[in-house]
């Protein structure tokens, strides 16, 4: 298989999570790049582009506020909302629910 080399600049901290998974996996640099760059493409050909969440998000002051807002003071829980969000699995053979 042909290859072709690359470069880029990562931040600082990118750099020290990849040292560290490198070294814990006894990987080399090329083969965790490739991998990586792999499985991305995989993941956006897979899912819809609304689905993946980028890394960074970017909000307005507006937003901002509006998301604190929503933090600080959350919406009661309605019965809608628990028959909504219930959740019923089987767990070692035991149904468990969650609301």
């Amino acid at each position: 298989m042909q290859s072709v080399k690359i470069s880029t600049n990562i931040s600082l901290e990118v750099f020290r999570m990849m040292k560290h998974y490198i070294q814990q996996k006894d990987i080399k640099e090329s083969k965790f790049f490739e991998n990586a760059i792999l499985n991305y493409l995989q993941l956006t050909n897979f899912l819809p582009d609304n689905i993946i969440i980028p890394s960074k998000i970017v909000v307005s002051k507006s937003s901002e506020e509006q998301i604190l807002n929503h933090i600080n003071n959350p919406q009661k829980i309605t019965e809608a909302m628990k028959d909504l969000f219930q959740v019923n699995r089987n767990v070692n053979g035991n149904s468990a629910s969650t609301t």
